[in-house]
This record gives C-alpha cells, structure tokens and sequence, in this order.
C-alpha cells in the first residue's frame, strides 16, 4: 500500500451523529446558499448602476436600508465559506475516519464541481470583456480608469492569456511567496474570482491536516502531510489562512453534537437568535475592524448551520423549499458568471451611474433580469452535468486501470 494512504477497516467513525443535512435542514441551508449568491449579485449591480449612498444628493430611510442590503457582497462570501466548510470539509472529516479516504475520488469531485462553471466562466468572460473594450470605447466602464463609483475593474491589465491560465490553476489574489507585495490579478472584469482561489486550497490544505492527525495514517506519512501543511501555509499568505477560520468553523459543524433540544419552538427561537447576530454582524462592518466582523460572520453562520441541520425535521411551506432549490442550484453559477455580464451590459447600452429613483431603476432591473437569464442558461448547459462528469471520469479512469491490470497479467504470463 503506498505510505500516503489511509489504512483500510478503521474501528467505527468516532464523530457525533450530528445529521446530514436533509429534510428542512436542507431547505434551510439552501436559502442560505441562495440569498448569499443574489447579495453578491445585488452588490455588483448596485455599484455598476448607482451612485455611492456618499455622493446621493437627498437620504432617507428606505434609501439607506436599501443600500445595507445591497452593500453586503463581501459578507456572503463568508457564509459561502462557512457552507463549504460543513460540506467538503465535513465529507473529508467523515471519510477519513470512516477509512474510505482516497485522493483520487476527492480531486475528481472537487475538480468536475470547479472546472465545469469555472472554465465556461473564463471563456464567456472573455468574450464580454474583449467585445466591450473593442466596441464600447476608452470612456467606457472598460477604459483606463475602470471605474464606476466604488467598482474598480482592472481589465486592461488582466485581459491577457497569462491571467487566463493563472485564474484556471486558482492563483488569483494570490501573493507570490517570494514577493508578497505581489499579487495575480482576477481574470478580466470577473473580480469575484478571488474568492475562488481561496476555497480551491481550503480543498487542498485541509486533508493535509485530517491525515496528519488521523491515528490511521503511518508515522512517514504524518511525516510528509505535516511538511506539506507548512508549504501549503507558507504559499498562500496571511491573508488566505485569516480567511480560512470561517471555512474551519463551518468543518467544526460536523464535530459538534447535536442542538440540545428538539422542542421545535426553542429551535425556532435559536434559530432567530442565531440570524439576527448574523444581520448584525452583516450591518456592523463599519464599526470593527473587517477581519474581525468576517470571522464574527463566520461564527453566526456556523451557529445557524448547526441548529438548522440538528434535530428532527419539521414541516416547510412548499414554496419556501421550491424557491430555496432554484436558488441554491445556480448559486455557484451566478457568482461566477454575472459581474461580466453585467458590464457588458452597462457599457454596450451606455448606461450611467445615476442616483436611485423609480425612473432610473428600470433599466437596471431589465439588465438583472437580463443577468439572471444568462446565468440560467449557462447553468443549464454545464453546471446542471456535474454528476454526469464524474461518473464519466470515474468510469474512463476505472476502465483504464482494468486495461493496465490485464496488460501486466498478460506480461506476468
């Protein structure tokens, strides 16, 4: 067996039966999921089409909520973290213990779950970018500046094939670790790429940790994992290891028992407590220092994941659930597919910046429609074939492994 394998038939998984996610829990992680993909989008497009709240010439309430809810881009992006954590995280904790680890099998779910939507991504993108720098102008959100209002694009300087190939391989934002003044650009105008980076050596980083605290794994390969650890480290920065305590907090989830009661209205009650901390700490940013408000995020997040995943499963308005699927099925495709479009968009029609009111908003609402439609269709196309890319590669990649098992016993013979 080679050294850096997890030894077969391990005594039976040791951590709480914490419950997977099903039922309402399901549903609930789903919103989750959902809502934290159209904040991000909201984002973007409240930059692309309005004035900063700065620069208004007339505030009130609705106005100033308004640009709360549509200002909170970065903050989930945390939640994204948090979710992905319970889930690949967690699925790493669970088969490592359950002795069912295997590279193989991980890189091919990982992989097919990236490069389906992240591939397209690039292309498209693109596409978008080199149309609208050539077809638009040097005045337009595409030029020198690059700028509309708080949204700073760097498409002049990335729009090259070396970006191309560095934002495939997930070394956007990445410092060098020679020179960590340094760092490679996101693709284009696609700037939520960076978050991507992040969440690809999060998968990376993190089975390095579980083998080399597992007791299943030999000394030499706790050996090796430990010192691939602290290259791991060493190579993504500061900035990527601060980010991955909301990711840990999220694998902490499947650590924890379950939530101590199963009266369904303290339930209820814990789960409002733990989402409004999360608004709060969604709306507080500008009181603590950002890497604090992220990480309080993150604890929010993993407190409501966990009191939503315990406990038995209670009956959901139909609606809800069915709204909460369609969200969450295109989330990863609308964070990675809508920011270029929405240029394009924004330039091609030669649409301004303009201050919010009833009758500058109509544009900017045909243009998200517009946004939520592109991103559908590219769903349908690729992301909606992930299982189907997988039990493909996993079938080429069994067939291949017969083949070369009869070839050597033929040669045995």
């Amino acid at each position: 067996m080679n050294e850096l394998e997890v030894r077969e038939k391990p005594p039976a998984d040791p951590l709480p039966k914490l419950n997977r996610p099903k039922g309402s829990g399901s549903v609930h992680l789903d919103a989750l999921r959902g809502v934290a993909a159209l904040l991000v989008l909201f984002f973007h497009w409240r930059l692309a089409f309005f004035q900063d709240y700065s620069n208004l010439s007339h505030h009130n309430p609705f106005l100033y909520f308004t640009y709360i809810v549509t200002g909170l881009g970065h903050q989930a992006v945390m939640v994204f973290f948090v979710l992905s954590g319970y889930l690949v995280g967690g699925g790493v904790l669970r088969s490592a213990n359950a002795g069912q680890w295997s590279w193989r099998d991980y890189l091919i779910a990982r992989l097919t779950r990236l490069y389906i939507v992240l591939l397209p991504a690039l292309v498209l993108g693109a596409a978008l970018d080199w149309a609208g720098t050539h077809f638009t102008g040097q005045n337009s959100i595409y030029g020198p500046n690059g700028r509309a209002g708080s949204l700073l694009l760097t498409v002049n300087e990335s729009l090259n094939p070396r970006a191309f190939v560095e934002n495939a391989v997930f070394l956007q934002s990445l410092p060098l670790p020679a020179n960590r003044l340094h760092q490679f650009p996101t693709f284009g105008s696609n700037v939520p790429l960076w978050s991507l980076s992040y969440e690809f050596w999060y998968y990376i980083g993190f089975p390095f940790i579980v083998l080399a605290l597992s007791r299943k794994t030999s000394w030499f390969a706790k050996l090796v994992y430990f010192v691939l650890l602290l290259a791991w480290g060493w190579f993504v920065g500061l900035t990527v290891l601060v980010y991955s305590i909301p990711w840990l907090l999220g694998v902490a989830i499947r650590t924890l028992p379950p939530f101590p009661s199963r009266r369904s209205w303290v339930r209820r009650a814990a789960l409002t407590v733990a989402l409004a901390m999360l608004i709060l700490g969604f709306v507080a940013g500008s009181l603590v220092n950002p890497w604090i408000q992220d990480i309080f995020i993150g604890e929010c997040t993993a407190a409501l994941v966990w009191i939503s995943v315990s406990g038995t499963a209670v009956p959901l308005v139909g609606w809800y659930g069915r709204m909460a699927h369609g969200a969450a099925k295109n989330s990863y495709t609308l964070y990675l597919l809508h920011l270029p479009f929405l240029v394009f968009l924004k330039a091609a029609l030669h649409l301004p910046q303009v201050a919010p009111s009833w009758l500058a908003i109509w544009p900017a609402l045909g243009v998200l429609a517009l946004s939520l439609a592109y991103v559908r269709l590219v769903y349908l196309l690729f992301e909606r074939h992930t299982d189907d890319l997988r039990i493909w590669l996993k079938l080429r990649l069994a067939g291949r492994r017969r083949v070369t098992a009869d070839a050597a016993s033929h040669a045995a013979n």
